[in-house]
């Protein structure tokens, strides 16, 4: 589980190359990115739940 924890804190960096997609689009990149935090806080809720029941 710990490797994917690590590949987990390494997931913001993936999306560094579609930044320029969304050039001239700033606006709704910076809502997309809102949504991504949230829903990358509510996986990692899950991971760490789930490894609680399997543990």
């Amino acid at each position: 589980l710990a490797s994917k924890h690590r590949l987990w804190n390494k997931w913001p960096l993936n999306f560094a190359h579609y930044l320029p997609q969304y050039e001239g689009q700033l606006p709704n990149f910076f809502e997309y990115l809102e949504k991504l935090q949230t829903w990358n806080r509510q996986i990692r809720f899950y991971v760490l739940f789930s490894s609680f029941l399997i543990d």
